[in-house]
């Protein structure tokens, strides 16, 4: 009941969820409007010398200073990055980076775009793309951590992310293994449509679905194989897609074996089902054109007023290695072309981030080369 209708539940508010969120939405404003009255006060008298984040509960706090203390986070040391960025160049310092993180560490901190402009950091919510906190939202968050607190691990978000990356046939096929619909020897024998029900590649035992893709040895021989050891630990969503690809392919070698007399090898199987995902992956992101992009109208060109500028830009990712190539051009109001770039980024390669990366770009491009009176055309409806 507790649960959100979006994650098939009822919507009812848990109350001790509901006042933590109402709570932090107390701490968040006195992170953003240091000024105020209040926030002068408690810093005065709680934390002179440290930040929000660092400050301690104390000896005899009043009462409201006490509910916010033992709810805040407990961070072990402020991370500063000072060092690994270049601040000459707005770029990452790649060596520095390379040698203090492992590779995989490496290419994601890389990923992250850096401002553009030295200007003090500021705090914003990560959970929204505006970076503005919601109750609901921090509603919503603590619900999933008590959720993680008790073994249920998956969000509703992952859920979908999973299944919405598989092929519909593996998704199928996943669905009646789950309703032990598939069409075992276990299951024909109780039709009496077959004699036995022993498994036919070990004979050993019956032809369950669980024998069939987890115990029977000839199916361990397929998860000791693949990279994701599932039968040893927990799975992220990537884990889950290629367990739900491998174990379609373990079903149709056993189809294999027994209309064709023919047995796939345990590496060759798992090389297929990671290929069978990856093409039904690429063949879907080349399909997606970006969210945050409008499609193609090819509008004609509109005069422009009396010494305006128009800066045209455009944005594309590689989700494979992570690159996103920007394209600008600046046209005058003869519609002749002044000056144009094109800039190679490493970064995450998310819609939003990529085409708003785009747009300030072309923005510092402009500034730079002395141009003031612009109009941005792009076509990124996000944030246009």
């Amino acid at each position: 009941m507790g649960k959100a209708k979006f994650a098939s539940g009822l919507g009812f508010r848990d109350l001790e969820s509901f006042n933590i969120a109402l709570l932090a939405k107390q701490d968040y404003r006195l992170l953003q409007r240091p000024d105020a009255l209040l926030s002068k006060i408690l810093k005065f008298k709680y934390f002179p010398h440290f930040s929000f984040f660092e400050a301690k509960i104390g000896s005899n706090p009043s009462y409201i200073w006490s509910i916010h203390a033992t709810k805040n986070l407990e961070l072990d040391s402020d991370e500063y990055v000072f060092a690994l960025i270049d601040l000459d160049h707005k770029y990452w310092n790649t060596p520095l980076i390379d040698s203090i993180f492992s590779s995989t560490e490496a290419e994601i901190v890389k990923k992250i775009p850096i401002r553009a402009y030295n200007c003090p950091d500021r705090v914003i919510w990560r959970c929204l793309k505006n970076g503005i906190f919601s109750v609901k939202n921090a509603y919503h968050l603590h619900k999933e951590m008590v959720e993680r607190a008790k073994g249920q691990g998956s969000s509703f978000n992952s859920q979908k992310d999973t299944w919405l990356n598989i092929p519909n046939a593996t998704k199928v096929f996943t669905l009646k293994a789950c309703l032990e619909s598939l069409p075992t020897k276990a299951n024909l024998f109780k039709k009496t449509v077959v004699e036995s029900p022993d498994f036919p590649i070990c004979l050993s035992e019956a032809e369950t679905i669980i024998h069939t893709i987890w115990d029977c040895h000839a199916a361990k021989d397929v998860w000791s194989t693949s990279s994701k050891k599932v039968q040893k630990s927990g799975l992220f969503a990537s884990g889950f897609m290629q367990s739900f690809s491998s174990a379609k392919k373990i079903w149709q070698r056993r189809n294999s074996f027994i209309f064709q007399d023919n047995f796939i090898h345990p590496n060759l199987l798992i090389q297929q089902a990671k290929q069978l995902l990856t093409e039904y992956q690429e063949g879907q992101a080349s399909k997606v054109v970006s969210k945050g992009a409008s499609k193609s109208n090819h509008t004609s060109w509109e005069p422009l007023p009396l010494g305006t500028d128009k800066v045209n830009w455009d944005a594309a990712a590689k989700h494979e290695d992570g690159r996103v190539g920007i394209g600008i051009v600046i046209r005058d109001f003869e519609e002749r072309v002044i000056a144009s770039r094109s800039m190679q980024r490493y970064m995450l390669t998310n819609s939003y981030t990529v085409e708003s990366q785009g747009a300030l770009q072309a923005i510092i491009f402009a500034r730079d080369i002395g141009f003031r009176r612009i109009i941005l055309e792009g076509d990124a409806l996000q944030f246009m």
